[in-house]
């Protein structure tokens, strides 16, 4: 199991961040903002007083991304996902699993779970200062090379997360 953590600072308050996360062209920012994401599709968005549900479609630009110890197995279409993502307004967090495009009797071998917080790093009330923290997990349970997948997988995702930080700092400071 490969777990990481990833912490980001913006300058922003968490009910700005929120309504950036919110806000109709967000994924369309995010898929101008990321090269390692050619398409980003929304499937499904429910809310209510609590908290907000979504499903969310991720496709990859695959270039280069399949080893050559996995081309033999692996198609390009196999490397998208689904991010199922509940967010607890009132804990200002995200709790998500990737659901990968595999094959049924690939799938129990697949596990990626994690969380992000959002939490006001300024003292003072309504003052600007926040930092994200990402938490998450990703599991490859396959002989031999689970481990160097999961090593892959893992800095696909800190780099996701990374260029996804810079996007929202940027559009940050553009919506001021």
């Amino acid at each position: 199991m490969e777990r990481f953590s990833i912490e980001d600072r913006f300058d922003a308050t968490v009910e700005e961040f929120e309504a950036l996360l919110h806000h109709a062209d967000f994924y369309d920012h995010l898929q101008r903002s990321m090269p390692g994401i050619e398409r980003i599709e929304p499937l499904e968005r429910d809310e209510d007083e609590r908290e907000i549900r979504r499903r969310v479609r991720y496709l990859p630009n695959v270039e280069g991304k399949i080893p050559a110890f996995g081309r033999a197995f692996v198609k390009p279409s196999m490397l998208s996902w689904i991010e199922e993502s509940t967010y607890d307004k009132a804990a200002h967090r995200f709790r998500y699993r990737i659901v990968p495009n595999l094959p049924a009797a690939w799938r129990d071998r697949f596990d990626s779970h994690g969380e992000y917080t959002l939490r006001p790093t300024a003292a003072a009330a309504n003052a600007r200062g926040l930092e994200r923290r990402v938490d998450g997990e990703i599991h490859v349970r396959v002989p031999l090379f689970g481990r160097r997948v999961e090593r892959m997988l893992r800095a696909e995702v800190e780099t996701n997360f990374r260029a996804e930080a810079a996007a929202l700092a940027d559009w940050l400071r553009t919506r001021r």
